[in-house]
């Protein structure tokens, strides 16, 4: 059964937006819930990369144990740059990171995941970009900018259906460019320390068009773009975790896996 869900997304909400330098806190940020209707991608047909900015995608893993970061970071890992590659086209990738756990149960309870992203953000922004650019490309950095590339996060719930938080999407072509807030972010990293970068938030407005997959199965995953130099109608997608209310109340957390590749289009 193909479900649209009536929910709620949260938002950054200031009294008032700041002034065009200024760089909010992304961990301190005003919010706000905003009614929305999350519209069920197994019903409304394909999106792709190009239009949407995102796609919904069998994808066959090898991974026996999400859980094992060993795995993760080998099996997956390699799967993963793989995929983008196939999907996208690409002539080369570089992994943005480890694999990240995120889980929808208290923080308590999580172990070695992390929590949802829980409200509208997209994961860097043009100089945040640049800036993991510099850092997982390093000495090749030079030469990628003299092409097209692109960053892309692939997203999986390897937990059992139904998702009581799924991720949800929303198209790059229903959100203007006005809604989008700069701002810092300082995150603890897998290996090790913390980063600093800058990131994006983004203020509600009714135009936006969100997006999920009812009961993903752990063949299935989401590729949706954070970064791509190839022109300003190449946006970040915005998106966030959402409670889906027309689930039971015992179904497990949400557990899910997500990695970053970015990917080089010679020409």
């Amino acid at each position: 059964m193909h479900i649209d869900v009536d929910t709620e997304i949260t938002y950054y909400t200031p009294e008032e937006r700041v002034a065009p330098d200024v760089r909010p806190d992304f961990n301190a940020l005003p919010l706000k819930n905003w009614p929305v209707t999350v519209h069920d991608l197994r019903a409304s047909g394909p999106t792709s990369l190009d239009a949407e900015g995102f796609a919904f995608l069998e994808s066959p893993t090898a991974v026996r144990d999400f859980r094992d970061l060993d795995e993760l970071d080998s099996v997956y890992a390699e799967e993963m740059e793989a995929f983008i590659r196939e999907v996208t086209g690409a002539t080369e990738t570089r992994l943005a990171g480890k694999p990240g756990l995120r889980s929808s149960a208290p923080e308590t309870k999580r172990g070695a995941s992390m929590m949802t992203g829980s409200f509208v953000h997209a994961d860097v922004s043009d100089l945040g970009a640049q800036d993991f650019l510099e850092r997982y490309v390093g000495e090749d950095a030079d030469r990628w900018r003299g092409h097209r590339f692109a960053l892309f996060n692939v997203w999986r719930s390897f937990s059992d259906a139904p998702q009581d938080v799924p991720l949800g999407l929303s198209d790059v072509r229903s959100v203007d460019p006005v809604d989008a807030q700069l701002c810092d972010i300082t995150l603890p990293v897998r290996d090790g320390g913390e980063r600093t970068w800058e990131t994006i938030a983004y203020v509600h407005n009714p135009t936006h068009d969100w997006y999920y997959a009812s009961e993903m199965k752990r063949d299935e995953a989401y590729v949706f773009r954070t970064f791509d130099s190839g022109g300003a109608q190449r946006r970040p997608v915005a998106h966030s975790a959402f409670v889906n209310p027309t689930v039971p109340d015992d179904v497990p957390p949400r557990e899910s896996v997500e990695i970053r590749v970015f990917a080089l289009f010679e020409d």
